[in-house]
């Protein structure tokens, strides 16, 4: 068992958490819905922002709560309206140097852009639109959307990944971009920039204007890939677009539902550092953290520093990295469905680990079980919490948002059903979103 191992699960065992205010359940306005995969960033002035999909039939919500965020009292929410183009698959948020939210959402079919204008809490400061009806080919997965210095939105989009690859069209992955009137669909432009799906992707853009990209390639030879790519100029041409390989990435999308992961931010220089769910060459998982400051797509890949951190199969779905005002790494991932913020404040690629830490977010056991089970002989309700998401305010203390499931299963209890009444089935009654903002780290 490695260190990290040890101490998730003495964690796991005394309850050890990081200084914080209380968790709760984020609001989707007027009326409750399930939600899933919740993105969170911070402005300059403190203040917080989310986006994150309706589980079903459609929408997405924009949410923003003061940089003192402590309840959901303080959220305000605005719906975005999909009912035309179903369910959202995933939500996207880049904030303009003025602290201004730009919002990029995907459902099956169609890419939303949505800006605002005045007071982003309300709705009517909000534009929606349409910018492009691709038919269920395309994709977004990750957090593949950004802004460059001038505030223009850029993204990237792979091909639909079908289940087994059963009918899947042609793989690529595209690169599309507007500097002006970008809610009209005709300002886009699109060219493919790899025959390969570059998923589950980060894209950042640097104050000199360079593309920086982290994503997980399917290589035919190879399998997954986690990898790195920048591009400097002319972005539209698939040349412009160098790439190295980093790792072997792990996923389980249809056993675990672990999608492949990595994250990457870019320091205040602009030079990426990274984070990946990376597997052994016995298929082992494990995280490690990436580094580099020059010539990073070098293709031996000399340039990059590297720490492996955590390993074991109690890592689960979902990874997210942020650094602080000095660059100083935290990045929040699942272990046997809890939350937990792992930072370094030094010494982070010594080879004893000791500047690493390791703290508790929250629990699944620590929420109280929900006692609303769908159905009658059920004897067991738990929370499983996953896909973190991560941003750094201006007080330097992390806030956190991830996604709860409430799950129910067991069977056969001294309860004498009806005969109409279903059988217990194991599975998800609920999903909804989390969030809290650090008020301290347990190490100091």
């Amino acid at each position: 068992m490695s260190k990290y191992a040890f101490l998730v699960c003495l964690i796991l065992l005394l309850g050890r958490a990081v200084a914080q205010n209380q968790p709760f359940f984020l609001p989707t306005g007027a009326d409750v819905y399930n939600t899933y995969s919740p993105t969170v960033e911070t402005d300059s002035q403190g203040g917080i922002h989310m986006v994150y999909p309706a589980y079903i039939p459609s929408d997405a919500f924009y949410a923003y709560c003061p940089s003192d965020c402590s309840s959901p009292e303080q959220v305000s929410v605005v719906t975005f309206s999909t009912a035309d183009d179903g369910t959202v698959h995933n939500t996207m948020l880049a904030l303009d140097s003025q602290g201004k939210p730009q919002v990029l959402i995907a459902t099956g079919t169609t890419v939303y852009y949505a800006t605002c204008t005045g007071d982003c809490r309300k709705e009517s400061a909000w534009t929606l639109s349409k910018i492009m009806n691709h038919a269920g080919d395309k994709e977004l997965s990750g957090e593949a959307f950004a802004l460059d210095p001038q505030g223009h939105p850029r993204f990237v989009m792979h091909s639909y990944r079908a289940y087994l690859g059963i009918g899947a069209p042609e793989p690529g992955t595209f690169y599309l971009s507007c500097d002006t009137n970008c809610h009209d669909a005709s300002s886009w432009q699109e060219s493919q920039i790899s025959p390969q799906i570059w998923q589950e992707t980060t894209l950042r853009i640097s104050q000199d204007g360079v593309a920086h990209l982290a994503m997980v390639a399917e290589v035919d030879t190879l399998g997954q890939i986690a990898g790195y790519a920048e591009c400097r100029s002319n972005c539209h041409s698939e040349e412009a677009w160098p790439v190295v390989g980093l790792f072997y990435a792990y996923s389980d999308r249809y056993v675990e539902e672990i999608d492949p992961a990595i994250s990457m931010v870019l320091s205040r220089e602009g030079n990426p550092r990274i984070v990946t769910l990376a597997k052994d060459d016995d298929g082992a998982r494990f995280i490690v953290y990436s580094s580099c400051d020059a010539n990073c797509t070098a293709e031996d890949g000399s340039t990059w520093q590297h720490n492996s951190l955590l390993d074991g199969d109690v890592i689960g779905d979902g990874l997210d990295l942020a650094l602080d005002a000095q660059d100083r790494p935290r990045f929040a991932y699942v272990a046997d469905y809890n939350i937990f913020l792992v930072y370094c404040n030094e010494s982070c690629f010594d080879d004893s680990d000791a500047g690493w830490h390791l703290d508790k977010v929250e629990l699944g056991s620590d929420m109280p079980p929900d006692m609303i089970i769908p159905y009658a002989d059920c004897t067991v309700a738990a929370w499983f919490l996953r896909q973190p998401s991560l941003a750094i305010g201006t007080d330097g203390l992390p806030k956190l948002a991830w996604r709860a499931e409430d799950i129910s299963g067991g069977g056969e209890p001294d309860y004498q059903k009806q005969a109409w009444e279903a059988d217990c089935r194991a599975g998800a009654d609920m999903t909804l979103n989390r969030f809290v903002a650090l008020s301290g780290y347990d190490f100091n």
